[in-house]
């Protein structure tokens, strides 16, 4: 089987550590050889125990005191040392089994996903070491609150599917903690609508023309739409993992014989020609 992984992008806050948490013990009660991989020289108190973990190669701390730059400078160096040091993952990612799954827990810095190149050189490097990928963006529901908020996370979502060029899933996390009415608006971003709740909300303003436009860019490129997750929800993390898969082709490479369905005492059946 060729090695398969998700890229787990999105804003800070947005969920993406415990989503691949929560993945990671789904894919287990599977049977799946799952490992997580900690791109993220900030994290703390992760969720997960690390299989492979950036901060072995270098922290934020790291970069703040020995190149005397900020929190969001050092994070950018510390991404761009990996993308010049990927023999360091390459080795790490070489320990595990060749039908592995992964999950690459990125950092929450949007401009790491959506300006910068440094994540997409690493995920270019993955594909050539053999690895099948996809991105998946996480935007947590509190973005869908306020519409010029979900605007903004949904041009996140574009420019970073734009930016790296991989099959791409968008994801609303914490959806536990809205209703489902709420939900149904918001999986589809439709212009019309966001533009008409926004000028019942706010009325005319100097910005509506700008809103329309980038309403009407959503709306013309149509590549944007979300899948619900909550980590309280079996149902919505099988929807997801299952929509994983499709995008991944995972599972298709195996041997006829491991397709064979199984009989109640657990032998495979024989096909007939």
């Amino acid at each position: 089987m060729v090695r398969c992984g998700q890229i787990v992008i999105g804003p800070a806050g947005s969920g993406k550590s415990t989503y691949c948490s929560a993945m990671k013990e789904l894919c287990a009660d599977q049977h799946r050889r799952t490992y997580v991989v900690n791109l993220d020289p900030a994290a703390e108190d992760l969720p997960y125990d690390c299989d492979v973990d950036i901060r072995d190669l270098i922290s934020i701390d790291d970069a703040v005191e020995e190149m005397k730059l900020g929190p969001n400078g050092g994070l950018v160096f510390c991404i761009e040392y990996l993308s010049q040091n990927m023999e360091w993952l390459e080795d790490e990612l070489s320990q595990f089994d060749e039908d592995g799954y992964f999950l690459f827990d990125c950092p929450g810095q949007i401009e790491l996903f959506s300006h910068f190149s440094f994540l997409g050189d690493i995920t270019n490097r993955l594909t050539e070491f053999g690895f099948r990928l996809i991105s998946v963006y996480l935007m947590d529901c509190p973005f869908i609150s306020d519409e010029s908020k979900y605007i903004s996370g949904s041009l996140m979502a574009l420019s970073s599917m734009l930016q790296l060029g991989l099959p791409h899933l968008n994801i609303l996390t914490k959806c536990d903690l809205v209703t489902q009415d709420t939900l149904d608006k918001f999986r589809f971003p439709d212009g019309d609508s966001l533009l008409y709740r926004m000028q019942q909300k706010d009325g005319q303003s100097p910005y509506t023309r700008l809103n329309n436009a980038i309403s009407l860019l959503l709306d013309d490129f149509g590549m944007v739409s979300y899948l619900e997750f909550s980590n309280r929800s079996e149902e919505r993390m099988n929807n997801v993992l299952l929509e994983t898969d499709t995008l991944l082709q995972y599972g298709d490479d195996l041997d006829n014989e491991d397709k064979l369905p199984e009989d109640e005492e657990g032998n495979e059946y024989e096909t007939v020609d």
